[in-house]
């Protein structure tokens, strides 16, 4: 039975390469990576200068052009080249974040050009592909091939389907969450090649699984009139049980995880992945050290972590002597760094991890999360993560109302921010990255309960170098307790995007006031990053979300940040990136391709620009055109 792989065409900033990822993964099945042929093709230098050139067309003679727009058309051609430069940035060492997000900003633009002239009412975003509605099969099947609903599906059909076809597999593996591009690509199939299997695998993240709506899934019907399987854990192994299955015609019901259509009736095999069924790819920068283990403390309300797994009720066993194993392979491919994402390890799992560490002399530069603990502050805990190339934690701080913490299950202990203060003095203070997320808009918080936290997180940005944090606005997970008893949590409202049998999504909407948290949001993180440009098309947000995703903490030197200083007497120079144009509005403008900053006035920022070009300090310019000059210097 000939087996292919496809995944699910979405976001550019998975495909930026970084130094951590030291080799390439190898599939053992036959694949096409169909979301970077889509960026591949958006991308190719015949399709970006027909896009720049078609723009200016686009626009001439309009009166409502965005002001990053207009810095683009303003000279093509220097966009181009930072264009060019920013699709060719790879992460490595020492990167900053302000020149991370000046390529990825760059990126956005093109992609915001490309909305407005090609693909409206459909957005192109680097963070999501087109923004389109994902989360109802019942829309998805509907709209699919519609190409007025579909902005995939000229691609679906010119570049993806030609390419199956040639390999004409009796089953097709498709990997990620289920999109327009998806379901388009398998009615497609299935008129050409009318026998083929095809696989819906579940591919995990923090935000995302399928397992998390099994329950929705035996009821979709829409679902499964388009695909024959959705694999709850994709593992080689397990594709391998299934192929067998099929070949041989026999039973499927001890495949773990697996749903399927039998007589007319969907099934679940909600039965536990077999330990020796575990397959660790050591090629991945991220790597889940303790596979079918989850998050120990299990009791958060909000959260719907653990409803990835099928033994999250069973009594967990966290196998060191496994685990090594694991790290040894790891360390004989040469590979030195990890970023485990294994939900929360206890204290005393870490601490005899690290003592084995030790013993075998791995060289790792690692990552790893848990939970704000008092067992945290043991001296020799802390001197074993230090000796041992941990260079961050993540801990799920989340608030610092004692109420709040309560009601979302988080913790019970009543000097919670002081042991929090001490972690993240004693860690940072060794040379440890610290990283809070916090969580605001739980049901009946308080704006007072709300700013405490935040001028908590503050207070510690403020005083130890190595602190971070970033704030998330709660979203209601279908799997987790608070979604499963609302009523008790003053919840109003819960609103499904489409009936509840054929919802594919895992969070649902609530009555929540978004934009007032997502404005707090934004403000709050500013605070923190005080360099970040006043417009961007990536949100600040955005931008953390991604540097996390993209395990930045690997690349910045933390120790040799400085805060940029400008000297008044020092010269000048503006450099190649940067363009000067007069705006649809009459303005003149000098916009800066490397950090996305620009300034907008009147005829003094022609002359700020021609004097920068000829390289002159900012004192002589405030003296030339303020009276004041003298007074204010």
């Amino acid at each position: 039975m000939k087996e292919f792989t496809i995944n699910t065409p979405g976001d550019y900033v998975s495909l930026i390469p970084g130094d951590c990822n030291e080799s390439v993964s190898t599939d053992t099945f036959s694949y096409l990576d169909i979301n970077a042929l889509f960026w591949k093709e958006l991308f190719s230098d015949n399709n970006i200068l027909e896009i720049l050139e078609f723009g200016k067309l686009r626009f001439e003679h309009s009166q409502n052009i965005p002001i990053k727009i207009q810095a683009i058309l303003c000279d093509t051609n220097i966009f181009y080249q930072n264009l060019k430069s920013a699709l060719e940035f790879k992460l490595s060492k020492n990167v900053s974040k302000q020149l991370f997000l000046g390529c990825i900003e760059t990126i956005e633009m093109f992609c915001e050009l490309y909305t407005l002239c090609c693909s409206l009412p459909f957005k192109l975003t680097i963070t999501e592909g087109f923004v389109h509605n994902k989360d109802s099969a019942e829309y998805l099947n509907e709209y699919c091939l519609a190409k007025n609903h579909n902005p995939y599906i000229d691609y679906i059909i010119n570049s993806v389907v030609p390419r199956i076809l040639e390999e004409k597999p009796d089953i097709l593996w498709i990997t990620g969450k289920p999109n327009i591009a998806t379901f388009a690509l398998a009615k497609l199939l299935k008129k050409y090649l009318p026998n083929i299997f095809i696989s819906l695998c579940d591919f995990k993240t923090d935000y995302y699984s399928l397992y998390k709506i099994k329950d929705l899934l035996i009821r979709n019907t829409i679902l499964f009139s388009i695909f024959d399987y959705i694999l709850l854990f994709d593992n080689v192994n397990i594709r391998e049980m299934l192929v067998n299955s099929l070949v041989n015609q026999s039973e499927m019901n001890n495949i773990p995880g697996l749903i399927y259509k039998e007589r007319g009736e969907i099934i679940c095999n909600d039965i536990p992945f077999p330990n020796d069924k575990v397959s660790i790819d050591n090629n991945k920068l991220d790597l889940k050290l303790f596979e079918t283990n989850y998050c120990y403390w299990n009791k958060c309300s909000f959260c719907g972590i653990n409803h990835k797994y099928c033994t999250q009720n069973e009594r967990q066993k966290w196998n060191i002597p496994e685990a090594i194993n694991i790290l040894k392979e790891r360390n004989k491919n040469g590979n030195r760094y990890i970023w485990l994402t294994d939900e929360a390890i206890p204290p005393i799992i870490l601490k005899k991890l690290l003592i084995k560490f030790t013993e075998n002399q791995f060289n790792f530069i690692w990552h790893f999360r848990t939970r704000i603990e008092p067992e945290l502050l043991d001296p020799e805990l802390i001197e074993l993560v230090k000796n041992n190339g941990v260079k961050s934690i993540i801990l799920g701080f989340e608030s610092a109302s004692e109420r709040i913490l309560r009601l979302m299950k988080k913790t019970f202990c009543s000097d919670y921010l002081s042991i929090a203060e001490k972690i993240v003095e004693k860690y940072t203070s060794n040379g440890i990255h610290i990283h809070f997320p916090v969580l605001i808009g739980f049901p009946t918080e308080t704006n007072d309960e709300r700013n405490y936290s935040l001028q908590f997180v503050e207070y510690l940005s403020k005083k130890y170098e190595l602190f971070s944090y970033n704030i998330n606005i709660l979203e209601l997970d279908i799997s987790s307790d608070l979604f499963n008893r609302w009523y008790d949590y003053d919840i109003k409202q819960i609103k499904f995007p489409c009936l509840p049998r054929y919802f594919l999504g895992n969070n649902v909407d609530w009555d929540s006031n978004i934009d007032f948290l997502e404005n707090i949001r934004t403000n709050q993180m500013k605070k923190q990053f005080r360099w970040y440009p006043n417009l961007t098309y990536i949100s600040i947000n955005a931008f953390y979300n991604l540097w996390e995703r993209k395990r930045g903490v690997f690349y910045e030197n933390r120790n040799n940040v400085t805060v940029p200083y400008i000297d008044l007497n020092n010269n000048y120079m503006l450099n190649s990136n940067t363009v000067f144009f007069k705006t649809i509005t009459g303005e003149f403008c000098i916009y800066d391709f490397t950090f996305h900053n620009f300034i907008l006035g009147g005829e003094i920022i022609q002359y700020v620009y021609y004097s920068f070009k000829k390289s002159l300090s900012i004192k002589e310019i405030i003296k030339k055109f303020s009276s004041f000059g003298e007074k204010m210097l």
